[in-house]
């Protein structure tokens, strides 16, 4: 809600704008989701050990509306994933561990309401390079056995974008992300434990953008 309300209020903050770029975005990598169960204090201290799923397919789409000043843009994100692995197994001690935690029946769905932000390093009527930042709450579809005890659930995607402006309007992005999603649990049994799902996926961009009419007498 108070990401919402913070969009909203960009058109007033927003009069001095080079443009609004709405995006639709897709991108395909490898992932692993890390479940750290953390460690004991005390006289039972330890490790408690951690469980992972196998290096899997990781996809992603996403929709995105920015506000583009001249060095600066931020916006309003909305991405959703999947990840394809039904269980988490025992990385510590595996040969007597029997049991696997299931996180799905194939595939793992995540949406990632947020917001985007860049830096404009190179930026000209041609071609534009800045790092990309994405970050906001994270939802999660899952069977994992403790999903009744998850907290906080947030995302943080980082990357480097690299666009094209074929026309005025038209323009096309290649990004290479990192893509980092953390769960903390309600009520931890453990010091530190987290679910870690993170991948490294590249995919491209495509945008379109409203010009103001000062931008556009400049082009022209």
């Amino acid at each position: 809600m108070r990401l919402l309300l913070i969009f909203l209020l960009f058109p007033l903050l927003a009069m001095g704008q080079n443009s609004v770029r709405v995006s639709i975005g897709t991108k395909a990598g490898m992932g692993w989701w890390i479940y750290n169960q953390g460690q004991f204090d005390g006289d039972t201290s330890g490790f408690v050990g951690y469980r992972r799923s196998h290096a899997s397919v990781a996809l992603g789409y996403s929709i995105d509306v920015s506000y583009v000043f001249k060095k600066v843009s931020i916006g309003a994100h909305f991405g959703y994933g999947q990840f394809f692995d039904k269980k988490l197994f025992d990385s510590k001690y595996s040969i007597f561990n029997l049991i696997a935690d299931t996180v799905s029946n194939g595939i793992v769905a995540t949406y990632q309401p947020g917001l985007c932000i860049e830096y404009y390093f190179i930026k000209n009527q041609k071609f534009e390079w800045a790092p990309h930042l994405e970050l906001g709450y994270l939802g999660i579809n899952t069977t994992h056995p403790d999903k009744d005890n998850f907290g906080f659930q947030g995302y943080l995607n980082i990357g480097f974008m690299h666009r094209w402006w074929f026309k005025k309007n038209w323009g096309l992005s290649f990004m290479p992300i990192y893509n980092r999603s953390l769960i903390l649990p309600k009520k931890p049994i453990a010091k530190g434990e987290k679910h870690d799902i993170f991948s490294f996926t590249a995919g491209f961009v495509l945008h379109y953008r409203f010009l103001n009419k000062k931008e556009v007498e400049k082009d022209e």
